[in-house]
């Protein structure tokens, strides 16, 4: 099953931050949450979830992209996957998923991530923290030197309180931390 809702790329006329999380059409896409974490035993680590779908000659694939450091292991978890149609994909105006590998829910005052990688597992809060902001000239960054439609509409949230539960190697965690959130697309 895929639900993928496509929105019109608008540039500067984009729409606000809720309008612009779907996908929009005929463009390239990235969700990124990154962050920090700490268990009780104040070890640390850091994660990466990343849902990519580049359009490249008319083509449109979709990549998840998931990764945990363990800082006093020094062992670095990565995985990615690639489906090269959007079945099992869901991109709506609530969520972004990548089967039952990755799930990112936006909520009024924080986003919800759950992860599942061989070796480890995130189920986490990110609280929306100080909100989100735009980047570039109100949220339209010029990527190329040719023409106007060589833009993107990007936004941030920064400093996001996260708590929540990792499993590493079949242990389970209570972790807190702090997040980041870009959603940026665009032509």
């Amino acid at each position: 099953m895929s639900a993928v809702h496509k929105i019109a790329y608008q540039g500067c006329n984009h729409g606000d931050f809720e309008e612009e999380w779907c996908c929009h059409k005929k463009a390239s896409e990235w969700w990124y949450a990154t962050g920090y974490l700490t268990d009780k035993g104040e070890e640390l680590y850091s994660y990466q979830f990343t849902l990519v779908k580049p359009r490249i000659f008319r083509i449109e694939p979709y990549i998840v992209m998931l990764a945990l450091t363990d800082f006093k292991t020094r062992r670095h978890y990565y995985s990615q996957k690639t489906a090269l149609s959007s079945r099992g994909i869901v991109i709506d105006e609530e969520s972004v998923s990548f089967g039952k590998v990755a799930q990112l829910v936006k909520g009024t005052s924080a986003m919800a991530l759950k992860v599942r990688h061989k070796d480890f597992s995130l189920d986490l809060q990110l609280g929306h923290g100080k909100c989100a902001f735009w980047h570039g000239d109100n949220g339209v960054l010029r990527m190329g030197l040719d023409g106007p439609e060589e833009t993107t509409v990007y936004y941030s949230y920064t400093n996001m309180p996260t708590t929540g539960m990792m499993i590493l190697n079949g242990e389970k965690k209570t972790v807190n931390g702090k997040s980041w959130f870009d959603k940026q697309g665009g032509t």
